[in-house]
């Protein structure tokens, strides 16, 4: 019997699979586990040793539940539509109830008051630990924000929101206040750091909250007011929440943009103090009336002022990036504008594209 056991076991081993697959319950794919070599007899009495690939474990967290991005797009007229449909609908239902009948859910509502209020705790609650768990580190500015999108929904936005190919288009008004190269520079860069730092998607994840958090308000208004009035305070709210939060949020997605811009601009070996320049003629044709004054508390953009002073804040330190991007501050500017010059690294022997510093 001892022996019928031994060569079972050692026919076992010599047909043992290297790999071990696996079925995931969070993504429900076959999985197949990185294996790793330990020594092991093949004979457990007196042959030779073996190698015995045996699996590593690779546990894993459930997978985040992330938004299909055209609910995004349909989410805030349902809300609106629905809202003042259903609102509608209750206080046409309340108007045909009887003083006997408002008394009883009056009394039925009190009863229950804490039940309504702690289902009102608990949607609050789920939208947080829905926040918090979808909290992202930007790698640029290291700023944590609320992506729900994950990778591959991200590229099938970008390919609805960028319908030309990842073009960037120049109104002329713009180019009419462009004076060289490196102040168009700053601004193409100016564009290319929002696209970087997926402000369209954070914006869209910020949209999709708010309009989960005025769900019940939108409700209420709609119960309480008459059907005039509850249009106008509707749009009173709006116009509230978007000067109160959405315009000093996208005030401050602009300003992160330009600090990115530069950086990028330096890399480039654009010169960036053209940036300043660009900003400070803006800020000149708008004290002289040739440009529309902005008015900073409803406006999405940050004023020429303001953005002039970030940009001397940072100009110092991206002129030192620029300096060891690549750039050679002896060539002058009696040279050619389009001029571009070619050095030798003579660690690498590869090739330096060097844009002139004028």
């Amino acid at each position: 019997m001892l022996s019928i056991l031994r060569n079972s076991c050692r026919r076992n081993v010599r047909l043992s699979t290297n790999y071990l697959v696996i079925r995931s319950v969070g993504s429900h794919h076959l999985q197949t586990w990185s294996c790793r070599e330990l020594l092991a007899k093949k004979k457990f009495d007196s042959e030779q040793l073996q190698y015995l690939k045996l699996q590593k474990c690779d546990f894993r967290t459930t997978q985040c539940l992330y938004v299909p991005p055209f609910m995004v797009y349909i989410l805030r007229p349902v809300i609106y539509i629905g809202g003042a449909l259903m609102g509608r609908h209750i206080k046409k239902w309340w108007a045909r109830k009887s003083k006997e009948e408002k008394e009883k859910y009056r009394r039925w509502y009190r009863e229950r008051r804490n039940v309504f209020l702690g289902g009102f705790g608990l949607y609050g609650l789920t939208l947080f630990i829905y926040y918090i768990t979808h909290l992202k580190t930007d790698p640029l500015t290291q700023r944590s924000r609320c992506i729900i999108f994950n990778k591959k929904q991200e590229r099938d936005l970008g390919n609805i929101l960028y319908e030309f190919d990842g073009k960037i288009f120049i109104s002329l008004d713009m180019l009419k206040y462009v004076e060289n190269d490196d102040q168009l520079g700053f601004v193409l860069a100016h564009e290319m750091a929002h696209s970087l730092l997926s402000h369209i998607i954070e914006l869209l994840t910020d949209q999709f909250f708010l309009d989960f958090l005025i769900v019940v308000p939108t409700l209420l208004v709609w119960v309480v007011f008459p059907d005039m009035a509850a249009a106008i305070v509707q749009l009173l709210i709006n116009q509230i929440m978007r000067i109160m939060y959405e315009l000093p949020y996208s005030r401050l997605l602009e300003k992160e943009a330009d600090e990115v811009a530069m950086k990028l601009a330096a890399k480039a070996c654009i010169d960036v103090r053209e940036a300043v320049v660009f900003l400070a003629t803006l800020r000149k044709l708008t004290e002289m009336n040739f440009l529309s004054p902005q008015t900073p508390w409803i406006s999405s953009h940050p004023s020429h002022d303001d953005r002039e002073k970030n940009m001397n804040d940072v100009v110092t330190k991206v002129l030192e990036t620029r300096e060891h991007s690549g750039v050679m501050s002896s060539v002058t500017r009696s040279r050619p504008k389009n001029q571009v010059l070619w050095t030798i690294d003579n660690r690498t022997d590869n090739s330096l594209q060097t844009k002139r510093d004028y």
